[in-house]
């Protein structure tokens, strides 16, 4: 009986030591005015490991990733009307909880005009 005792409290002590010494990162993705852009894709990946998370913006334009080993990262932000916003590596470090808001640009159009000129007459 102990020993299914020591079992189960191994087992359920598990969980509680994969979080120790992860990071959190949350933020607020906004457009040129300052209002929150709602279901931007927001990329978080590794520069060190090929490892990426991802998530979707709420409607107040927050993301959160949370539970992130310790390690270099960068953001790649992405919405429709926007160009893509990608930031700058950064460092997060064992229990840290970072900010990182991101402002995006609205994507341009393009367009070719062509001048022709004729001779004087």
């Amino acid at each position: 009986m102990a020993l299914l005792v020591a079992a189960l409290n191994l087992t359920a002590v598990r969980p509680a030591v994969a979080q120790v010494g992860t990071a959190s990162l949350s933020g607020v993705v906004t457009d040129p005015s300052g209002a929150p852009v709602a279901q931007a894709d927001v990329t978080l990946g590794s520069t060190q490991q090929t490892v990426t998370r991802s998530t979707k913006t709420g409607a107040s334009g927050e993301y959160v990733l949370s539970a992130l080993q310790p390690g270099t990262y960068e953001i790649t932000v992405r919405a429709a009307g926007f160009q893509e916003q990608k930031t700058q590596s950064f460092v997060l470090s064992a229990e840290q909880t970072a900010t990182l808001n991101v402002g995006l640009t609205v994507a341009g159009t393009s367009t070719n005009v062509t001048v022709e000129e004729s001779a004087p007459l």
